[in-house]
């Protein structure tokens, strides 16, 4: 019999109990994110690109470190 897998939350990040890096939650289990690079930025790009035209004077969009 498998036993059930602890499901962590956005609590258990904040109270910093993991190694230096980057993670986030993903359905419950902690995942180590990839650091950005060449591929983020352009996908990023490509984004703002698309949701400028499809918000045109709706919306604003941004992306980036924008605080």
């Amino acid at each position: 019999m498998k036993t059930a897998e602890r499901l962590y939350t956005y609590q258990d990040l904040v109270q910093g109990n993991l190694p230096d890096g980057l993670y986030e939650i993903v359905k419950g289990e902690v995942v180590e994110m990839a650091p950005t690079g060449g591929w983020h930025g352009e996908y990023e790009a490509s984004m703002v690109y698309y949701l400028k035209q499809k918000a045109k004077r709706k919306a604003h969009v941004v992306c980036g470190e924008v605080g």
